[in-house]
């Protein structure tokens, strides 16, 4: 199976972290349903995972700036944010290689689901 052009703009949305499954659905056209029936492909699931990674690690001497001032302040607790995210998407590739997918953002700008 090839990504088609619909999975891959939510692969970005969700790259993005801005999102929930709702929201993709809606914004995309699609039925939340088949969100939940991508987020189980593992090809989707492995693209979403890269391309989170890549915009990370693209960001990463911005966001280590940031981390250092606000760590300079006391504010530990955006450290924390950073690694956990970067830990979260580590589990999920772990779980996709194992076929065990279970995927979410869990940020400020977008609710758990």
């Amino acid at each position: 199976m090839s990504l088609n052009a619909k999975q891959i703009e939510a692969i970005e949305l969700f790259a993005l972290g801005r999102k929930n499954c709702g929201q993709v659905a809606k914004e995309i056209d699609v039925h939340p349903n088949t969100i939940t029936a991508w987020r189980r492909d593992k090809e989707f699931t492995s693209e979403l995972v890269r391309r989170a990674r890549e915009l990370l690690y693209d960001a990463l001497p911005e966001v280590y700036k940031a981390l250092k001032v606000h760590a300079k302040k006391g504010k530990i607790h955006h450290i924390r944010t950073i690694l956990e995210h970067i830990d979260n998407l580590e589990k999920v590739n772990q779980a996709n290689r194992s076929g065990n997918i279970s995927f979410s953002w869990n940020t400020p700008d977008a609710p758990a689901h």
